[in-house]
């Protein structure tokens, strides 16, 4: 991740944020959790969120109305 590279290299926290365009408060975030666990600790985690609970056929039908009514607009 830039910002977390950034910050390895001392930049600044406002510095790093202006530099890529995020809130100092996202950047002072990112800075903990480097001091925590490095790198590694920056990378995007898996989202576990509810799973689908349409059928493959009702996932197919959906896509077809949404489909549909995008063209129709």
């Amino acid at each position: 991740m830039i910002g977390g590279r950034l910050l390895l290299e001392g930049k600044g926290v406002r510095e790093v944020s202006r530099l890529i365009g995020v809130s100092p408060s996202s950047v002072s975030r990112w800075k903990q959790q480097l001091k925590q666990g490095g790198l590694d600790a920056l990378r995007a985690k898996p989202h576990l969120g509810r799973s689908l609970k349409l059928t493959a056929e009702q996932k197919k039908e959906l896509e077809g109305i949404l489909l549909k009514d995008a063209r129709a607009a």
